[in-house]
């Protein structure tokens, strides 16, 4: 997918017609446009993600909050800035598990687990990655193509620096948490 300039980024931004409730709302350009910009100029899409989680709260909006604390979290990650990017995806987690929504929270710790690898903690990595799949398949959900992009392969990660079997291990310790383990062991 061809990145955007930024020019048509700070456009969009500038925009009237991103306000769709009278209220200042976060720009809404779709995800891969929105992954463009956190991959290829990280620390220049932070203030705005950030902005934008802050519209968004302001207008009592909890999912267009959610989108742009991802967004967020993806930005400081790929900026290098992990521990910042940590807390941002656990915001999201909290927050979506407030509301019940499973789906997004599995594939917030999917975004964990690879996360948890970079950091250098690879048991971390597999067990969240364990947990997260075992949910994600008794849901049904699928993981999406961008999402997919974005996590990577925190697993074959997990083996190169741990070996197969601990990294086996890991992800059998994973499968056998329940919801409410994976919530709290995210945390820890």
């Amino acid at each position: 997918m061809p990145i955007p300039p930024k020019s048509c980024f700070a456009e969009a931004w500038h925009s009237p017609s991103r306000s769709t409730t009278g209220a200042a709302w976060p720009v809404r350009c779709g995800l891969g446009f929105v992954t463009g910009i956190a991959r290829h100029d990280p620390p220049g899409a932070v203030p705005l993600f950030e902005r934008s989680v802050a519209l968004a709260e302001e207008a009592g909006d909890r999912w267009e909050m959610n989108e742009s604390i991802i967004g967020a979290g993806n930005a400081l990650r790929f900026a290098g800035v992990k521990a910042a990017a940590k807390q941002t995806y656990l915001r999201c987690i909290d927050l979506m598990a407030e509301t019940g929504n499973r789906s997004v929270v599995i594939s917030q710790v999917l975004l964990l687990s690879a996360l948890e690898v970079e950091l250098g903690m690879a048991e971390r990595a597999v067990r969240l990655w364990g947990a997260a799949q075992r949910e994600r398949e008794a849901s049904g959900a699928i993981l999406p193509p961008p999402a997919a992009q974005l996590i990577g392969d925190p697993v074959a990660a997990a083996r190169a620096s741990i070996g197969d079997e601990a990294a086996d291990a890991g992800l059998a310790e994973g499968r056998a948490m329940d919801y409410k383990a994976l919530l709290a062991y995210a945390h820890l």
